[in-house]
């Protein structure tokens, strides 16, 4: 089936619905760049589908950030956010932003209180994190209110303590 649809794409890349397929296709097979490759593909072809197009990266995201508030792992809330990055900067939403934000805070959180065996691109990693968390919380702290307040409450702290391992690893 990828094949006959990576042909149709080829023949004509604006075949109602051949790219959101493919991009499918590409989230069943666990190839989430190449879904968003072909999310993005598709707005380009007819920038009308940019709605659908964002909220289907957008379920695939919450689909994903799900498992990650299963497994508690982060390596799952890593794959939700350049899920939701891409939806938001297709269409932007409070519902992405939060997720974006939310995702971050739970691989930040647990981070932290490994802190003592960071390694410089830990407290990197971190640091991008943190804006992912203050950049996208304010815009999607409407999704939930009091969860917001509470996260971004926790920043200030977050900050100085990234901030010192940056200083203490990062020379």
């Amino acid at each position: 089936a990828t094949e006959a649809l990576k042909r149709a794409i080829a023949l004509d890349p604006k075949a109602p619905g051949a790219q959101l397929m493919f991009a499918q296709l590409q989230a069943d097979q666990g190839n989430l760049d190449e879904a968003v490759k072909a999310v993005k593909a598709d707005v380009a072809a007819d920038p009308t589908n940019k709605e659908r197009d964002a909220m289907f990266l957008l379920g695939l995201g919450n689909t994903a950030f799900k498992a990650g508030s299963a497994s508690k792992r982060a390596e799952d809330f890593k794959k939700a956010i350049p899920l939701l990055q891409a939806s938001e900067e297709i269409n932007p939403s409070a519902n992405a932003k939060f997720l974006i934000a939310a995702a971050a805070y739970s691989i930040l959180g647990p981070s932290t209180q490994d802190g003592k065996n960071w390694k410089c691109a830990d407290a990197r990693a971190a640091e991008v994190n943190l804006t992912l968390i203050t950049t996208n919380m304010p815009g999607g702290g409407s999704v939930s209110p009091d969860f917001a307040k509470q996260v971004l409450g926790n920043v200030p702290q977050m900050q100085q303590y990234i901030d010192a391992q940056n200083k203490r690893l990062c020379k």
